[in-house]
C-alpha cells in the first residue's frame, strides 16, 4: 500500500490523535481518522458511508459509541456541543449527531465523528491495498 497524496497542498491527511504511542508493539489495528476535501472542508460521514458500501469496503463513522472522548479528540467544548444538540437536534439530541449524520460543528468546520478502518486476524494485504485505493479514487482530488 501507498500513501494518498492530499491533492491540495497542504499536507493535511485529516488525522487526530490524543494518545502518542512509544512504539508499534502497542499500537492496535485500528485507524481512526477523517477524510477533507481539496479545500480542507471535510467530508461527511454520510457521503463515506455511502461511497464505502458501494465499493464494499467496511468502516465505521460517528464516535464509535463514545461522544464525550470524541467531542474531546476533535477539540469540540461541552457547551458548543450542547448548543449544536439544540439547534439542530431538538427532538433526537445526541444519538442524531453522534451516529454519522451530515452536521459539522465548530469553528473549523470539523464533524463530529471520525471514520475508523479495523484490522483483523483474516485481513490480508491484498484488503488494506484495495482500502488504500479506494480513499485514493473517491476522495483525492486530481485536479479539473
Amino acid at each position: 500500500a501507498t500513501a494518498a497524496a492530499d491533492g491540495n497542498g497542504s499536507g493535511d491527511r485529516g488525522a487526530t490523535t490524543t494518545t502518542t504511542w512509544p512504539t508499534p508493539d502497542t499500537q492496535g489495528a485500528i485507524m481512526t481518522f477523517s477524510l477533507v476535501d481539496r479545500n480542507g472542508r471535510y467530508f461527511g460521514l454520510s457521503e463515506i458511508d455511502a461511497k464505502a458500501a458501494d465499493a464494499n469496503v467496511d468502516v465505521r463513522t460517528g464516535c464509535m459509541c463514545n461522544p464525550g472522548a470524541c467531542a474531546r479528540a476533535l477539540g469540540h467544548t461541552t457547551d458548543a456541543l450542547v448548543a449544536h444538540l439544540d439547534a439542530h437536534h431538538p427532538v433526537s439530541g445526541m444519538h442524531a449527531a453522534t451516529c454519522g449524520g451530515e452536521d459539522r460543528l465548530g469553528p473549523r468546520n470539523s464533524p463530529f465523528g471520525a471514520v475508523r478502518a479495523s484490522l483483523g486476524v483474516y485481513t490480508t494485504m491484498a484488503d488494506v491495498d484495495r482500502f488504500v485505493d479506494w480513499v485514493d479514487k473517491a476522495f483525492v482530488w486530481r485536479g479539473d
